[in-house]
C-alpha cells in the first residue's frame, strides 16, 4: 500500500504542476484579452474625446470668425456707405450744375444769338466749300490732262527718235520690216508713223541745231561780236559756207 502511495505521489505532483501551468496559461490569455479590451476601450474613448475637442475647437473658430467678420463688415459697410453718400451728393450737385448751365446757355443764346447771321455764315461756308471743291476737281482734271499730254509728247519724242534710227526698216513689197506683223501684209503702227515721218524737216532742224552749236563755239572764242550786227552776218556766212541746201526744198 505504501509502495503504491509512493508511486502515485509523483503523478499527483506532475498533475498539480500541469494544472498550475494550465491556470497560468489561462490567466495569461485572460490578461491578454483584458489588455486588448482595455486598449480598444481607450482607443474609442480617446477618439471620442479628441472628436469632442476638435468639435469644440471648430465651434470656437466659427464663433471667432463670425465676430471678426461682423466687425470687419460693419467697418467696411461704414466706409462704403460714406463713399456712396459722397458719390450721390456729387452726382446731385453735377445734375444741378448741368440744369443751371443749360438754363443760362438757353437764356444767353436767346438774348445774344442771331440766327439769320449764323445761317448766312453757314451758307457762305457751304458756297466756299463748293467752289473749292470745283476748283480742286478742275485742278485735278487739268493736271491729269497735262500729265497725259506730257506722256503723249514724251511718247512722240521717243517715236521720233526711233524713226531717225529705224527708217530703213520699213516694210517693202519684197522685204518685211523688223517691226512688221508676222503673217500680215499690213503696216504696223510704228511703220505707219515712219511712213508719215518728214525726214526733210527733221534734217533741216538738225542742220539748224548744228549751226547753233557751231555758232556758240565761235562766240565763245570771239566774244566781241556777241551783241553787234556782226552776229547776224557771221550766222549767214556760216550757213552759206557749212550747210548744204536741199534742191527739193
Amino acid at each position: 500500500m505504501a509502495l503504491e502511495n509512493r508511486t502515485h505521489i509523483p503523478l499527483l505532483v506532475e498533475r498539480i504542476i500541469n494544472k498550475i501551468r494550465d491556470l497560468k496559461a489561462q490567466n495569461e490569455l485572460k490578461k491578454r484579452e483584458q489588455n486588448k479590451a482595455a486598449i480598444k476601450i481607450q482607443k474609442y474613448v480617446r477618439g471620442f474625446i479628441t472628436r469632442r475637442h476638435l468639435q469644440f475647437l471648430h465651434e470656437c473658430a466659427i464663433v471667432i470668425q463670425k465676430y471678426f467678420r461682423g466687425y470687419k463688415t460693419r467697418k467696411v459697410v461704414a466706409v462704403v456707405a460714406k463713399f456712396k453718400y459722397d458719390l450721390m451728393v456729387e452726382q446731385y450737385h453735377h445734375m444741378c450744375a448741368t440744369k443751371i448751365q443749360s438754363l443760362w446757355r438757353g437764356y444767353n443764346a436767346r438774348k445774344n444769338f442771331n440766327y439769320y447771321k449764323f445761317k448766312k455764315w453757314l451758307d457762305e461756308i457751304i458756297m466756299k466749300n463748293k467752289s473749292v471743291t470745283v476748283d480742286m476737281i478742275m485742278f485735278k482734271s487739268n493736271e491729269m490732262a497735262r500729265k497725259e499730254k506730257e506722256m503723249i509728247q514724251d511718247y512722240n519724242d521717243w517715236i521720233e527718235f526711233m524713226a531717225t534710227k529705224l527708217h530703213h526698216l520699213l516694210r517693202t513689197k519684197v522685204t518685211p520690216g523688223i517691226y512688221s506683223k508676222k503673217g500680215s501684209s499690213e503696216l504696223s503702227e510704228i511703220e505707219k508713223y515712219l511712213k508719215k515721218f518728214k525726214y526733210s524737216q527733221f534734217m533741216e532742224e538738225l542742220r539748224d541745231e548744228r549751226v547753233k552749236v557751231a555758232l556758240e563755239d565761235i562766240l565763245k572764242t570771239n566774244k566781241t561780236c556777241a551783241r553787234t550786227k556782226v552776229h547776224e552776218k557771221c550766222l549767214e556766212s556760216y550757213r552759206a559756207k557749212y550747210t548744204i541746201s536741199n534742191p527739193a526744198l
